[in-house]
């Protein structure tokens, strides 16, 4: 039976995930969300400025209670034509359709009143009614508004005009002359696209024929919004009856670039080409519009301020000018990442200026797989790790997982401008902590806390996490590595154990005991064994610690500290006064569990832990506190202060061994030790068999310390060596010969 794991469990949502993002299966709301999560990096990216190349001219409600009612008459707008061309203005473009002839109330006043005439016979042989109908014949046929707006168009040579495509069932019967303004030369066979699929419509609304023939250009002014509503792309490229149509925007774009028609390539490969400036544009042939933005970022003029010379010419010189409806009853709103209600005008203008400043966001067709290898990336990193850490660790490194994704994806976003999946990848995430915690839960964290709550009564945390993390750990075997050890005794037990009943002692033991423990977890060590009143405790495994002799020293004058502030309480419970001594070692050692396959502890062994215990007994020969051996002064000097105080050959060891006392803190107030020197003077003349003068420097350490036990053994060395010389091979080592 295959066996369910932490790391399949990841695979199994990957391969899922990963499914659907090549696929590009459509989920519904999970795709909104990822258009909401769009707008959410626009938010946090922030409004940029435009390059100022491009400007509105909005129809805006200030306009249209300034100028009457709309629609106004096109005189007006060869009026604006005629001024942005005299600011020479670079291209003027049209956000708006002039699809039907304007018929002008004068004139029709005019034919009327010819036609009336004529009615009621007023027409006379003298020839003066004759000629007075000729005059109002001619005047009903005089130039009209379109006309005029015509004329100014052509003579400017720098507007764009707007048409519509509309759903139809049938293609147009027939092909008006001016629409090759409109189509793109240069693309691609229909036939041989493969994975582009342009948006195809037949029906269209034109501009009247004499607008559609005097525009220097024409393009197409739809626009797809989103599942939202939302309008987030813009098209660049739409099929009608064969041919393909382009935007109002890439017109206009190509006329402030002065190229002309045949400068620009339609390439199904994600691109369309304006000479050396790039359209990036998705499978269904839209760019994606990188907005700075919301209303009037793009900078924004009133049609009236500009019409009544409010507006300085300079203002328009060399810019790309578009014109279209920014005001409420004119409809042309839709939502942006920004706002609710964006004006299309300004839609139009946004798409100019990523032409102008080729600031697109980018989406392109191999955009699947990109998202798909970092969701397979995602998927494997967190697979690898869920197999070697716990729930918690789990829970943390998905957390930054999360931070670093978002953080990645908002980077890319704004300094490569590539729109990458959002919501789908932080779905992965959650569905892989929620599985994965769920399968450890019920199966593995399940052991682990049978483990947990059985070994960590009498297992320090550290070791009871490192066993849950590595169960290996379980077996039998060990490793060498540096460590420190710590042992500890209470002076004088047994006289202790013989004035208190069992109960007492029991209790007062576990008192202890407990104290002691907790002082030596709290430095992160080892409770290595119980030995009836003593104690002992390892430090540097199995968690690892470069400063595991700092910690060790650090415990035993904790312990000393801690038992002076307690005895007073104790004394109160009728315990009696605690001593001890302490010996600490560092070396190398074997470490790790230890015993039968039944039953085994997690233990040190070796020389080194042998003379951490006959350091801790030579304590009472030395009526000191801490014993230290010359290994761990070598590692802790430049932090605590000690005194030597002998060079000592315990037994069962052939080399000698420096010892150290280390002070607890409690022999002086404010850290005087002015006797070391002294005494550390006596035992260079000791050592030089200057027995005299090493009794002087003694003798200056009780004057500062009386009754210094180190000093007084010395002392006594001295006069027994001043009796009775030692041989010529004397060292100046101790043999203790006792453990």
């Amino acid at each position: 039976m295959l066996k369910i794991t932490a790391f399949k469990i990841v695979l199994i949502i990957t391969g899922i995930i990963c499914a659907i993002v090549i696929s590009d299966v459509d989920l519904g709301y999970i795709n909104d969300l990822e258009l909401k999560s769009r707008d959410f990096r626009f938010h946090v990216r922030g409004i940029k400025k435009p390059s100022g190349k491009v400007v509105v001219v909005a129809i805006d409600d200030r306009s249209i209670e300034m100028l009457g009612r709309w629609p106004w008459p096109r005189l007006r707008f060869a009026q604006l034509i005629a001024i942005l061309h005299e600011a020479e203005a670079a291209v003027i473009g049209f956000d708006l359709l002039f699809t039907e002839p304007e018929e002008n109330p004068e004139m029709s006043k005019i034919r009327e009143l010819a036609a009336t005439f004529q009615e009621l016979g007023l027409l006379d042989a003298s020839g003066k009614s004759q000629a007075f109908f000729e005059e109002l014949v001619d005047a009903s046929e005089g130039p009209g508004n379109d006309a005029i707006l015509a004329s100014v168009t052509t003579e400017t040579g720098k507007v764009v005009f707007a048409f519509a495509f509309v759903p139809s069932d049938e293609p147009p019967e027939d092909f008006d002359p001016f629409m090759i303004k409109a189509a793109y030369e240069s693309f691609q066979e229909m036939g041989k696209i493969d994975s582009y699929n342009p948006i195809s419509l037949y029906g269209r609304l034109l501009p009247i024929p004499i607008l559609g023939e005097a525009a220097t250009g024409l393009g197409f002014v739809n626009f797809i919004p989103d599942g939202d509503g939302a309008m987030r792309r813009g098209i660049v490229a739409l099929e009608s009856n064969g041919a393909l149509f382009a935007p109002l925007s890439v017109r206009i774009a190509q006329q402030y670039l002065n190229m002309e028609n045949e400068d620009i390539t339609v390439n199904f490969d994600g691109r369309i080409e304006i000479g050396p400036y790039i359209i990036p544009m998705d499978t269904e042939c839209m760019c994606h519009i990188n907005y700075y933005g919301p209303n009037e970022t793009i900078p924004y003029y009133s049609f009236a301020d500009v019409l009544t010379g409010k507006v300085t010419p300079e203002t328009f010189k060399g810019k790309a000018v578009i014109v279209g409806g920014a005001a409420v009853g004119l409809g042309d709103m839709w939502p942006n990442p920004f706002v609710r209600s964006f004006w299309g005008v300004e839609a139009q203008a946004t798409i100019v200026d990523n032409i102008i400043s080729q600031n697109f966001l980018k989406c392109p067709g191999c955009i699947k797989y990109i998202n798909t290898a970092i969701v397979l990336f995602i998927g494997l990193v967190l697979g690898i790790f869920s197999s070697r850490i716990n729930m918690r660790a789990m829970m943390c490194f998905c957390l930054a997982t999360v931070v670093v994704f978002v953080a990645a994806n908002q980077y890319i976003f704004v300094k490569q401008k590539l729109v990458l999946l959002f919501v789908l990848p932080m779905i992965e995430i959650t569905l892989i902590y929620t599985a994965v915690s769920a399968y450890k839960y019920f199966t593995e964290e399940r052991e682990k806390r049978k483990i947990k709550g059985a070994f960590q009564q009498y297992m320090n945390p550290a070791v009871v996490n490192q066993v849950l993390e590595h169960p290996d750990m379980l077996k039998l075997g060990g490793e060498n590595k540096e460590l420190s050890v710590l042992f500890s005794d209470i002076r004088s037990f047994t006289t202790i154990s013989e004035g208190m009943s069992p109960e007492d002692l029991v209790k007062f033991m576990n008192e202890y005991l407990t104290v002691m423990t907790n002082i030596v977890l709290d430095h992160n060590g080892t409770l290595d064994k119980y030995i009836g009143d003593a104690l002992m405790a390892v430090y540097g495994a199995p968690v690892d610690q470069d400063d595991h002799a700092m910690k060790a020293c650090c415990s035993a004058i904790n312990m000393f500290k801690t038992l002076y502030d307690i005895h007073s309480e104790w004394a109160k419970q009728g315990f009696p006064e605690v001593h001890i001594g302490v010996g600490i070692n560092t070396g190398n050692m074997i470490v790790g569990n230890m015993g039968s396959e039944k039953r085994f502890d997690y233990t040190v062994m070796g020389d080194n832990v042998n003379l951490g215990s006959r350091l801790e007994g030579l304590t009472k020969r030395y009526g000191v506190k801490i014993i230290i051996s010359e290994f761990t002064y070598e590692k802790i000097k430049k932090d605590l202060v000690c005194r030597e105080i002998d060079l000592v050959r315990v037994k069962g060891k052939k080399k000698p061994v420096r010892i150290y006392e280390l002070f607890s803190g409690d022999y002086f107030s404010g850290g005087a030790y002015t006797f070391v020197t002294p005494f550390e003077k006596g035992l260079e003349r000791y050592r030089k068999r200057k027995w005299s003068e090493a009794i002087g420097s003694f003798n200056k350490v009780l004057v500062i310390k009386p009754d210094d036990k180190p000093t007084e053994l010395f002392i006594s060395r001295c006069i027994q060596m001043q009796n009775s010389s030692p041989p010529e091979d004397w060292d100046g080592v101790f043999v203790a010969k006792e453990k």
